[in-house]
């Protein structure tokens, strides 16, 4: 808003005054000083008021109240809302005697200020608003009800429910209805039914009962039992829960005959707006609250607005339970890549919906979080068990967290088990529920009995466990924590069956036998104590140490990463980059007084984070560019240039010079040019080891060019080596080629080896098929684990790889197949069959 043109005029415009207290301060003071003029227009009264409305100033109430007055109904109206921002306490006498005002304007107002507010002591004014002529706000009465409504208010709503027949009226009136009284409402409804006879009361049940009420009530000889088959056999009611058919003897019992039109009904005008229209926050929320019937033909409309729907639920917890059981009607599985980014990123609003839902709806939603764990991230779905496990206790369906605990890499323990056995105490059938979630906790079948026969004892062990898993749901309550003790003592939560007789009839070689000082045991608090104490080793370099560190790589925790961060900057243990030690990080790192091999270890780490990461080690890295080691102030400048143009502007006043010249030639660095002579002068091989050791993406592949052009190898595996853990995969790749051009063959194959735990699936196939093809047997044990790699084309070339190895694999499956988990055996009992059958 700004001055107009002409004298004394106000046009409204898109001008908005300096962000923050000061620029609405600046603007409040400009209009209030407008305000005051004498002979202002109404309509530019109301502009101001407009504008005083998103700029706070506590000077504003004390000169705007004498506007509440005022003789234009629009002026009236913007100072009730310009007043009501910052609450009504002291506004409570002027805004009840507001809702009696003479024009709509300024009644609507008050009604809306009134219900943001929750102003219970004015639900009687509130309410008689419900009288007014005018439809309007009959409708703002109706929906400020839902929060200044109380006990005493709920006549006026059910008498207008009773008697009108606006469907936007009656939407607003039973939705005030449920909001005071909750569950009780529909027995309220019912019992003004009883006592009126007035049908239009019970057409707002629809979509609310189920037919088991349905029936319950007309078997109790209710007045509201044949009237409710009424409305249901011509269509005019829907219920919840269960099949009208279930209701067809009463009907007939009553005379009714069921129309056709019951079967076929036009779909809710917001359902149609929502699928031809597009998405509308409003409609959406009316749409979520109904929880209607969701017809066939609108399905995929409703499916295509997944994102916003998760959006809904998650900025509006009210209507988070009704927005999640409308999303796992319309989308259900399969789900597409798309529908699985969209679930990633609403992954906490699914897993607080899982605590809020129950049976089926619960099922739905475990079922999405099932799929969607092997697409998430180590720390993504760590987050996601952390949650599942922070969440109430809700009714089950036929799905524990379990098996979406296991998804998502956890080691299940007994409060688990427990925690899914309070789920299913809560369910419709509980015995069968707790049964099921006890076999699925133990991995035990019935069906599985059959693999305990080779040898008695294990037979018995089996059998004991079934049958203590049968008697659970007959046992009292205060002897069940005695008897899941006896069942753990039988077989471990979340460990291998106990199939010893089964695995003694296989031929092959005996599997290892697990040790307490395994470090590829499942993770736990005192493997955790036991890795960091060997990583403690007073002598850096020890192969314990070494271990503990190549153990401790895979662990997502800030504070595991930190330690580890420690011993890289030491070069105690030859650790590779990674973008996790890179985030653990912090300037006092980058000390100017510390060691310049750590320096250089630590500046090697910041190519690891992304540009926008990098702005709080600004001042370390200027105070580096001080340093008295040239090698460190190349490197400062390097991280410096890696600086996004505005943000370096902002911190560094001017973007930082790069250390090097524009290239003049796409192959060759203009920094190593001879300047300022024409004449070209080919970089050094010391020149470009440089290049390549702490320039940037572009010029660490230009001096592997003219690396490799050289074709001289001498020195380059170590630099090699470093570069295939490189955060860009261009640099890898480029990295890898050269490799296999100048370095011997077993050099070549080991580096191969390193590729095998790159992120690119791309890059991991391509190594698979580099030390497959040439038999390279040191990589057969990380072929064998990418069996169990998130994507199933790395998973299919592992599969070829292994088949090309022949029988030197057989080992190693052999063993992978004895320590892993029953579900996931099959992976590798495949692929060993094929390598050890004969053609």
């Amino acid at each position: 808003m700004r001055p107009d043109a002409s004298p004394g005029g106000l046009t409204p415009l898109s001008w908005t005054p300096a962000s923050g207290l000061a620029g609405d301060a600046f603007a409040a003071s400009v209009a209030l000083d407008l305000l005051d003029r004498p002979g202002t227009p109404p309509t530019e009264l109301a502009v101001l008021l407009e504008l005083l409305e998103r700029a706070p100033c506590e000077r504003t109430r004390a000169r705007t109240h004498r506007f509440l007055r005022h003789r234009d109904p629009h002026v009236r109206k913007h100072a009730v809302a310009v007043l009501a921002r910052d609450g009504i306490e002291a506004l409570a006498a002027t805004l009840t005697p507001l809702t009696a005002a003479g024009d709509v304007q300024t009644v609507r107002q008050a009604l809306i200020a009134l219900g943001r507010a929750g102003a219970r002591w004015a639900g009687h004014a509130v309410a008689a608003c419900l009288e007014h002529p005018n439809m309007n706000i009959k409708k703002a009465a109706a929906e400020a009800l839902r929060t200044t409504g109380t006990p005493a208010t709920v006549p006026h709503l059910l008498g207008w429910l009773g008697r009108h027949d606006n469907p936007g009226l009656r939407a607003a009136l039973t939705a005030a209805l449920r909001a005071i009284l909750a569950d009780a409402a529909d027995a309220t409804v019912i019992a003004a039914f009883e006592r009126s006879g007035e049908l239009p009361l019970l057409e707002s049940l629809d979509g609310a009962l189920t037919a088991r009420s349905v029936a319950a009530l007309t078997d109790q000889g209710s007045p509201a039992g044949p009237a409710l088959l009424h409305l249901i056999a011509g269509g005019r009611l829907r219920v919840r829960d269960g099949a009208v058919a279930s209701l067809a003897g009463r009907m007939a019992a009553h005379g009714i005959t069921q129309s056709a039109a019951a079967a076929v009904r036009e779909p809710h005008p917001d359902l149609v707006a929502l699928t031809r229209d597009g998405w509308h926050a409003g409609t959406a929320r009316r749409v979520a609250a109904a929880e209607g019937e969701l017809p066939e033909t609108l399905l995929p409309g409703l499916r295509r607005l997944l994102p916003d729907w998760l959006r809904l639920a998650a900025a509006e917890p009210d209507l988070r339970p009704s927005v999640l059981r409308l999303v796992v009607r319309c989308c259900p599985a399969p789900w597409t890549p798309e529908e699985r980014i969209a679930f990633g990123r609403a992954r906490s609003t699914v897993v607080t919906g899982v605590g809020e839902l129950s049976h089926a709806a619960r099922d739905a939603l475990l079922a999405v979080l099932e799929d969607l764990a092997p697409h998430l991230t180590p720390a993504a779905a760590l987050d996601v068990a952390s949650r599942l496990r922070a969440a109430p206790p809700a009714p089950a369906g036929l799905r524990s967290t379990l098996a979406t605990l296991r998804r998502c890499g956890a080691v299940l323990t007994r409060h688990d088990v427990e925690r899914a056995l309070a789920d299913a105490a809560l369910g419709a059938d509980p015995w069968q529920a707790e049964t099921r979630v006890l076999r699925e906790a133990f991995g035990f079948q019935p069906s599985t009995g059959e693999a305990f026969d080779a040898k008695p004892s294990t037979a018995e062990s089996g059998e004991r466990l079934a049958a203590l898993i049968e008697a659970w749901p007959g046992t009292a309550a205060d002897e069940r924590p005695a008897l899941l003790d006896r069942m753990v003592a039988l077989q471990p939560i979340d460990a291998p069956l106990w199939t010893l007789g089964e695995e003694a009839g296989r031929t092959g070689p005996a599997p290892r036998t697990p040790h307490d000082g395994d470090l590829d045991q499942p993770r736990s608090a005192a493997l955790r104590d036991r890795l960091l104490t060997m990583l403690d080793h007073p002598q850096p370099g020890t192969t314990q140490r070494l271990r503990a560190a190549e153990a401790l790589r895979s662990w997502p925790e800030p504070a595991i990463q930190r330690r580890l961060l420690q011993v890289y900057l030491q070069r105690d243990a030859d650790l590779p980059p990674t973008p996790a030690l890179a985030r653990a990080l912090t300037p006092e790192d980058l000390a100017a007084d510390a060691p310049v091999p750590r320096l250089h270890q630590a500046m090697r780490l910041t190519h690891w984070l992304v540009p926008a990461d990098l702005p709080p080690f600004v001042p370390a890295l200027l105070r580096l560019r001080d340093h008295p080691d040239p090698s460190v102030v190349a490197a400062a400048g390097t991280a410096l240039h890696r600086l996004p143009r505005s943000t370096a502007a902002t911190l560094l006043g001017d973007p930082p010079a790069p250390l090097l010249p524009e290239p003049a030639e796409p192959r060759l660095p203009a920094g190593l040019l001879d300047r300022p002579s024409a004449t070209v002068r080919p970089p050094t091989r010391d020149e470009l080891l440089h290049l390549a050791r702490d320039g940037d993406a572009t010029r660490i592949r230009v001096a592997l060019a003219g690396l490799a052009e050289t074709g001289d190898g001498t020195g380059l595996a170590e630099l090699l080596g470093d570069l295939l853990r490189h955060p860009e995969a261009k640099v890898r790749l480029h990295a890898h080629r050269v490799s296999r051009q100048l370095l011997d063959r077993p050099t070549y194959l080991r580096h191969s080896e390193v590729l095998l735990a790159d992120p690119q699936p791309d890059i991991v196939r391509a190594a698979v098929r580099a030390v497959s093809g040439a038999a390279w047997a040191p990589a057969i044990g990380a072929v064998v684990g990418l069996l169990l790699h998130p994507d199933p084309t790395v998973r299919r070339t592992a599969e070829a790889g292994l088949t090309r190895f022949g029988p030197a694999v057989a080992p190693a499956l052999t063993k992978a197949a004895a320590r892993a988990r029953p579900d996931r055996r099959a992976a590798y009992t495949k692929i060993l069959t094929a390598v050890t059958t004969p053609r």
